[in-house]
């Protein structure tokens, strides 16, 4: 009876889920964020003290990060601009760069007061593997399909 009433919620979830794309994708988001935390936490480590102090920096540093690499999408599609457009958006990708160079100097500065720079160093590393690993679980579900 349990197994039976779990479906029914679980299917009305899963259609009330597609009538919401938004929703959706918000949870999806949500998920992948709670499974990065616990990823890059278990990989460097961190006591729940390094923790508490850890993930508000990195969060930041993050969401400036995006912000630093929204403002540079280049507002054509690369394909169809002359070579003077093309060479101011490989201008504004080296300035784009430089500064995501300077905020990671900056939040290097910041993260030594939450944890050792040996974390810190590990941090690069379990960024990539989480996304690596993300990568993976997507190719493995767009075959499943």
């Amino acid at each position: 009876m349990n197994r039976i009433l779990s479906s029914l919620m679980m299917l009305m979830m899963t259609t009330m889920l597609y009538a919401q794309p938004g929703v959706r994708r918000e949870m999806m988001q949500d998920r992948v964020e709670a499974q990065r935390i616990a990823f890059i936490t278990q990989k460097l480590q961190l006591t729940p003290d390094e923790a508490t102090k850890f993930w508000p920096v990195y969060n930041e540093y993050k969401e400036k990060q995006q912000d630093i690499r929204r403002s540079a999408v280049p507002e054509r599609n690369i394909m169809d601009v002359t070579d003077a457009e093309a060479a101011r958006i490989i201008e504004q990708h080296f300035a784009t760069e430089e500064s995501i160079l300077r905020l990671k100097r900056e939040y290097y500065d910041k993260l030594k007061n939450a944890i050792p720079p040996r974390k810190i160093a590990r941090l690069a590393a379990a960024e990539m593997e989480f996304n690596r690993n993300v990568l993976e679980q997507i190719k493995e579900r767009m075959q499943d399909r």
